[in-house]
């Protein structure tokens, strides 16, 4: 689907101009562009959105077993997770940066991607701990052959909350954002039942859109918002997992709209099947960006500054689509067949 497409590209930017403003306000102090782009954290919350609804998507159209949808989960996110990991981690020992901080109980829970009381050493990963977290609950499901859509909704929902409010007993690090995933749900049952109006669906994403423009504009300044932290925060839910819903919503209902030749619709769809590969690499780019940049004399001239963050977004867009092509791609291929 375009619209699911088109919205995995949009998140993986927004991620990445909110870290590449983390960076860029360190180096231009006086003149950051990108720091007001509060907006941009929300693209974590679109992954976790969509991630429901295309795990309902794939359990409705074929009738797989717990165990394939596991399987298919696994080849999906770890392969291409641990080349990543294994990169920062040779770094990481050869640098003897970060690396005496965790334990190597923690480097274990890190590589298999289960939750940790300590922050990843593969920075965004925290967020495959969810998707992790929800891929087990759905296979349970199916192994209890549960597969009607509103009820493994209900269930879940009930999971959820059970897990939020005693927390102390579960024992596990637990936070709202898990409740978008049943957004993504909700979605596609709004879909399956043939209730997404138009009209209604519209209205209510243009709705939401001038509430995230003035969400955007506001919280900036709002001395509680985390902006630096990991995203793991309770409020984030209102802020952006509802109105990115009914956006998403409406985006879904334009389906049969979209315009497939449109020249920027081809775009975003290439960054969107390479929005996994663009979410794990584009840290790694900025990084390095920031360590050359701070050795380079830099003044205050603003065309070489736009033009610097101009030149490093294209890099970290173009080396991502060439590495979902010429290694992701091919190693998911190649891994498929061998588990058939």
């Amino acid at each position: 689907m375009y619209s699911i497409q088109i919205f995995r590209a949009i998140a993986a930017i927004m991620v990445v101009l909110i870290h590449l403003g983390t960076y860029e306000e360190k180096l231009f102090m006086n003149a950051s562009i990108l720091n007001k782009f509060v907006i941009g954290i929300g693209g974590v919350d679109i992954f976790f959105i969509l991630s429901g609804y295309i795990m309902m998507t794939s359990i409705s159209k074929n009738n797989v077993t717990a165990s394939t949808f596991l399987k298919n989960r696994f080849i999906r996110i770890y392969p291409i997770y641990w080349i990543f990991f294994l990169i920062l981690l040779l770094i990481a020992i050869l640098t003897s940066i970060q690396i005496n901080s965790y334990s190597n109980a923690e480097l274990i829970y890190n590589f298999f991607l289960l939750p940790s009381k300590t922050n990843p050493l593969l920075n965004v990963s925290w967020t495959l701990v969810y998707e992790v977290f929800f891929y087990i609950n759905i296979s349970i499901l199916l192994f209890l052959n549960i597969r009607k859509i509103e009820v493994i909704l209900i269930l879940l929902t009930i999971e959820f909350c059970f897990m939020y409010i005693y927390y102390d007993i579960t024992g596990i690090y637990f936070s709202t954002l898990i409740f978008e995933f049943l957004f993504g749900i909700v979605i596609f049952i709004f879909q399956k039942n043939k209730k997404l109006n138009i009209k209604w669906t519209s209205i209510s994403s243009i709705i939401s859109i001038f509430y995230l423009f003035f969400l955007n504009n506001n919280l900036f300044y709002f001395e509680s918002f985390n902006l630096l932290g990991n995203g793991v925060y309770d409020d984030r839910v209102i802020y952006f997992g509802i109105p990115f819903m009914f956006i998403l919503l409406g985006a879904i209902s334009l389906e049969n709209y979209i315009n497939t030749k449109n020249i920027v619709i081809k775009s975003l769809n290439t960054i969107g099947n390479a929005s996994y590969s663009l979410y794990l690499i584009h840290y790694f780019i900025i990084v390095a960006y920031y360590q050359l940049m701070q050795k380079i004399i830099i003044n205050d001239n603003i065309y070489i500054h736009i033009l610097s963050l101009i030149l490093i977004f294209l890099i970290i867009i173009l080396v991502s689509i060439i590495f979902n092509k010429y290694i992701e791609d091919e190693l998911l291929y190649s891994i498929k067949k061998k588990f058939k």
